[in-house]
């Protein structure tokens, strides 16, 4: 339960730090003092845990002041809402998103020209949206042309921060974008999605629309074929998590890798194929939240029951996952899928089980054992694990749709 503590610490210390201006050095001095006095307690264990637990609160919030952005001349938010139009050169860094009439491309600058002729060496991510064609690919090096925004925000949603935390701080929505050069970029990420563009072929000539968008919704992350009707009837229902990728895909996805290679290679050596094989899955349908945090705990699952041999629990390996996660990009920490994933693995961690038990001895009651165990059969994950799920995400559901 250690690890749990720690992992609660870790995450309050970011909320903590978005609530105050404190400089990193100072959050980072206090865990270190903090830590040092635990040292000499670590036999006292109550005494000793508190203070390690806010010696890690501090350096939480040391991570996510340090993970706030500098924005000067030298970061291209700082030329934010212009009047005239500018130019950038950069490089499209994510899987471009694209869509029926245009297309979303995040592209890291690195220079600005601006309508004197004048430039400057700039850094940091722009979210453009250019035409639908010429078909622009991951890795291209681009020139685009237009107006840098600051993303907007309202009080029912703030785009701005959304975007916040992608590490993107300007937007281009109306963009003239001409390629340079093709092929830059990480070579495992094309080939990662160049495997994606055959599997969406394969779909849409194998099956009709909307179940070729509802199967890549469900297979590849890509949910943007979807009906807007379909999904409106998805979100009226509840049921947008049977298109979110998450858990239950993982899952799958180390049984099947597990019953190839356990045949034919060593134990460790499957285990660490089985790891590459849901890491290269998971950039593949895009690592959002729920997705990394799922590839996080099964990849610990493997590790520790295949590798070392150990007992995983569950519990841990949940605030692992929050704690890798936020230590990479602490304002994950305010992704809604983010905490509609970990609320939904907790509340199926603390009430799957009670709630199992208690229909099954309810029903014990009134009908035959055997008859029991049908019921349950059907009621267990199609109506208990749902409203286990359900407990604690409901509260963000309401608060946030």
């Amino acid at each position: 339960m250690s690890v749990v503590y720690l992992g609660i610490s870790w995450l309050v210390g970011i909320w903590l730090a978005s609530l105050f201006t404190v400089q990193p050095i100072s959050w980072f001095v206090g865990g270190v003092l903090l830590f040092l006095t635990a040292v000499p307690l670590r036999r006292h264990r109550p005494v000793g845990l508190l203070l390690v637990c806010c010696a890690v609160l501090c350096f939480g919030a040391a991570r996510y002041a340090l993970a706030q952005p500098h924005i000067d001349e030298s970061h291209v938010a700082y030329y934010n809402d212009l009047a005239a139009e500018v130019g950038l050169q950069g490089t499209v860094v994510k899987e471009p998103d694209v869509r029926d009439r245009y297309v979303n491309l995040r592209v890291a600058a690195e220079r600005i020209t601006f309508a004197d002729g004048a430039s400057q060496v700039v850094a940091g991510d722009v979210l453009v949206r250019a035409n639908r064609f010429p078909v622009i690919p991951y890795g291209a090096q681009v020139t685009v042309n237009g107006r840098l925004q600051t993303p907007p925000e309202d009080a029912d949603f703030s785009y701005k921060d959304y975007l916040a935390r992608q590490g993107v701080h300007s937007t281009m929505p109306q963009a003239q974008v001409s390629i340079l050069a093709e092929g830059q970029g990480n070579p495992l990420l094309h080939a990662v999605f160049a495997i994606k563009q055959k599997a969406q072929d394969a779909i849409n000539q194998l099956i009709p629309d909307p179940e070729a968008a509802l199967l890549s919704g469900i297979l590849l992350g890509n949910d943007n074929g979807i009906p807007p009707d379909l999904a409106e009837d998805f979100r009226t229902t509840g049921l947008t998590h049977i298109i979110a990728i998450s858990g239950f895909n993982i899952a799958i996805l180390i049984a099947i890798l597990v019953s190839l290679v356990d045949p034919i290679l060593p134990r460790k050596t499957a285990v660490l194929v089985a790891v590459i094989g849901v890491v290269l899955y998971t950039i593949l349908v895009g690592a959002d939240a729920s997705v990394v945090r799922a590839a996080i705990m099964g990849s610990l699952f493997l590790f520790t029951s295949r590798w070392l041999g150990r007992r995983n629990l569950a519990y841990a390996a949940l605030f692992f996952a929050a704690f890798v996660m936020t230590l990479l990009n602490p304002l994950t920490l305010w992704d809604v899928g983010f905490q509609l994933s970990f609320t939904a693995t907790l509340g199926l961690m603390l009430y799957a089980d009670p709630f199992t038990q208690w229909t099954r001895r309810q029903l014990n009651r009134f009908v035959e054992r055997p008859l029991t165990n049908q019921v349950m059969g059907v009621l267990s994950e199609a109506v208990l694990l749902t409203i286990a799920a359900q407990v604690l995400t409901l509260p963000l559901m309401i608060g946030y749709f």
